[in-house]
């Protein structure tokens, strides 16, 4: 299992979180999509893709920073994704990015 958080020099903007998610949908062409979409948190906006194939699990999000792109990626082998769904759903959803953010995760 593993997480990885990357940031590039990628000028993104919260509109354009959308139309990245739908350019990498179409890179992985022999996985199995289970889960994708945007959604706001924490007032700000998140792209979710989930994908498996043959060997493993991944579980992505990304988001932008000072309008930079930011990929957060969880991965596991595919034997093990049913141990660890939720565990890499909890990681994703507890991205905090200011203490009122913590607060909020905090209480939920």
């Amino acid at each position: 299992q593993h997480v990885f958080i990357s940031t590039t020099n990628q000028d993104m903007t919260d509109d354009g979180l959308e139309d990245y998610l739908n350019y990498r949908m179409t890179g992985f062409t022999n996985m199995t999509m289970l889960e994708s979409g945007v959604y706001q948190k924490y007032d700000k906006t998140f792209a979710k893709l989930v994908v498996t194939d043959a060997n493993s699990y991944y579980n992505f999000r990304f988001f932008t920073l000072d309008n930079k792109l930011v990929t957060v990626e969880f991965n596991t082998p595919v034997n093990d994704y049913q141990k660890w769904e939720d565990v890499s759903e909890e990681i994703m959803d507890s991205l905090c990015f200011d203490e009122e953010d913590i607060k909020k995760y905090s209480s939920d």
